[in-house]
């Protein structure tokens, strides 16, 4: 018993890593396409993207989530595996992902369309601009929804109110964007 309670101290002493809780929302598990451009940093995501990464995955990707939790999701995206992380935009932003049944569907609007057709990108604002937008290069002149796809959701709307829990329609309601660079 003593040499139990020793090597539970050594494995809680050397930091062991906790596995996320996984939150089960029915239909989590299917394929869909992402409505954002994502930008990210090595096998990182995160919920605003950070301006100072290249954008290299393109809206339109195909995506399932393999796991979902209040501090990460784990996302295939074409086939590789990201995790994507609450991005820390605020002291008062909430630091985890929603766990309701509304909010993970909020959440699921948010990044990803059920089929690519869905995305429009044509549709969305001036043509000239739809190359810019598939690339992740904002210009001005793009309209808000060319620039969420371009971006993906800004870290904080209005005057610093955090996104992670607001739904695509109310992001897009918003006049003033904020996105973290680094």
């Amino acid at each position: 018993m003593r040499h139990h309670f020793i090597t539970l101290i050594l494995l809680l002493s050397l930091g062991c890593a906790v596995s996320p809780m996984p939150v089960l929302h029915p239909g989590l598990e299917k394929e869909r396409f992402t409505r954002v451009n994502f930008r990210p940093q090595n096998q990182q995501l995160y919920s605003a993207n950070y301006l100072a990464s290249p954008s290299s995955i393109p809206a339109g990707t195909p995506a399932k989530i393999t796991l979902y939790s209040p501090s990460e999701i784990h996302i295939s995206l074409n086939g590789v595996e990201y995790t994507m992380y609450p991005s820390k935009g605020s002291a008062f932003e909430a630091q985890s992902f929603p766990v309701d049944d509304a909010g993970i569907e909020a959440f699921l609007a948010k990044y990803f369309i059920e089929k690519k057709a869905d995305l429009k990108l044509e549709s969305l604002g001036p043509p000239e601009l739809n190359e810019k937008v598939s690339s992740g290069l904002q210009m001005i002149g793009m309209t808000k929804e060319q620039t969420y796809v371009c971006l993906g959701p800004p870290i904080q709307i209005d005057n610093g109110v955090p996104t992670i829990l607001l739904p695509y329609e109310k992001i897009l309601a918003s006049d003033r964007w904020i996105y973290p660079n680094s």
